[in-house]
């Protein structure tokens, strides 16, 4: 038996490999979504799924008969494709060796190539966001880049809206892609409050040009970037600092603990893009403004937790870093918790009394951790006296940064 996963290209027949054509003409059994199948129903015998259980079972049933079995897959095998997750069942199922000798995978043409060649832009520094059941957000990818392109899956209007809403309307070039390869398929083009007045396809694509993005680097947000109330706010250089000690990554599963306003937990988000941001604090009101501070940065990667640390993580995943912004005198339970749940967990925490500064000193230059560093930062801020300035100290921040003795995180990488 053997068994190819096809990337079949945006879905017209003429966009195919010549190889992948081959492969699904000699194929007995075609395994996929209803769409992609219905050109061969009748003809050839087609099992409907595009989930992977229940395409890895139909491929167990044929085996030990002399079948060709093709299972297609939209777009490029490669590019937020399930043949990943097939590839990785049957190898898991048959092991390497064998799945190796039985299933090869032949590339397509993906909508990310197909819509740059057809209006006419190069793609190689574009920052790529997934929009199709995920929870990555639009907004900071186009504030941070000069190209973005966009996969989604549906609701595309409400996306440009929110562009438009944020002050990205007027300067912020698009092209949305429909049907792309279809009969029907159609682009349009103009500026992101133009195109917020438009209505699309589900089966849209999204290409954004920003000439005024700032890039990547947002550490350190302005104070008045965020809401505060009469809650306490991590001050932006200090949050600066912070984020540079974490490093997260764009997977990342994060913990702010003491969340406040959440500008910390804000900051977190935007970096760990992808991943997801575990904001904690025993008060309502602090993750109330928490929850306004994600939405002017249209973050929806974001889980809020209101309770005492450490209890209100013990059922949270596991994480890769945490802050601790406040532990309600706590520290070195909530320090132990962490550990537990990840020895190798990057660690930075904030302290501004003396004997918290003792306290933290005492935990994380331990046995139990490694790479202990620790920062005073003494923060004067300018101000107008008349006509001359005066510089006004803010209180002192130690900011402390350590790594558990776990040497590897939990996928096996060096923190």
């Amino acid at each position: 038996m053997d068994i190819y996963i096809i990337g079949i290209g945006m879905g017209a027949p003429e966009n195919r490999t010549a190889e992948a054509s081959q492969k699904i003409e000699e194929a007995s059994l075609l395994i996929g979504a209803e769409r992609m199948l219905a050109p061969y129903q009748g003809r050839k015998e087609c099992f409907v799924s595009y989930k992977t259980e229940e395409i890895v079972a139909c491929i167990e049933q044929k085996i030990g008969d002399k079948h060709k079995i093709a299972v297609l897959m939209s777009g490029d095998s490669g590019f937020y494709s399930g043949a990943g997750r097939l590839l990785a069942a049957l190898r898991a199922r048959w092991g390497m060796e064998r799945t190796a000798g039985r299933v090869t995978v032949l590339p397509g043409i993906s909508s990310l190539s197909y819509f740059s060649a057809r209006i006419g832009k190069a793609w190689e520094d574009a920052a790529i966001v997934n929009l199709h059941g995920t929870r990555e957000s639009l907004w900071p990818a186009v504030l941070t880049h000069e190209r973005v392109f966009a996969v989604t899956g549906g609701g595309i209007e409400e996306h440009l809206r929110q562009l438009a809403d944020k002050g990205l309307g007027g300067h912020v070039y698009g092209y949305v892609g429909e049907r792309l390869s279809y009969g029907e398929e159609k682009i349009t083009q103009g500026s992101v409050a133009q195109l917020a007045r438009g209505t699309y396809d589900g089966l849209a694509v999204l290409y954004l040009e920003n000439p005024a993005a700032v890039g990547e680097n947002l550490a350190g947000l302005p104070d008045d970037s965020f809401l505060r109330g009469n809650v306490p706010m991590t001050k932006a250089e200090v949050r600066a600092v912070v984020m540079s000690k974490l490093r997260i990554r764009p997977g990342d599963i994060v913990y702010d603990i003491g969340a406040g306003t959440g500008s910390v937990s804000v900051e977190m988000a935007l970096s760990a893009r992808k991943g997801t941001v575990y904001a904690i604090d025993t008060s309502e009101e602090a993750l109330e403004l928490c929850k306004l501070n994600a939405k002017r940065f249209d973050l929806h990667n974001i889980e809020y937790i209101e309770g005492m640390a450490p209890e209100a993580f013990e059922e949270l995943p596991r994480p890769d870093a945490a802050f601790i912004g406040g532990s309600k005198g706590r520290m070195e339970s909530v320090v132990a918790a962490l550990l537990q749940k990840n020895p190798g967990i990057r660690l930075v925490v904030n302290t501004v009394t003396a004997e918290n500064t003792s306290r933290a000193f005492a935990l994380l230059d331990s046995g139990k951790f490694c790479d202990m560093e620790a920062v005073q930062m003494q923060i004067g801020r300018a101000h107008k006296v008349g006509t001359s300035h005066m510089m006004r100290a803010e209180n002192p921040v130690t900011v402390f940064a350590a790594r558990g003795n776990g040497a590897r995180d939990q996928r096996g990488e060096e923190t």
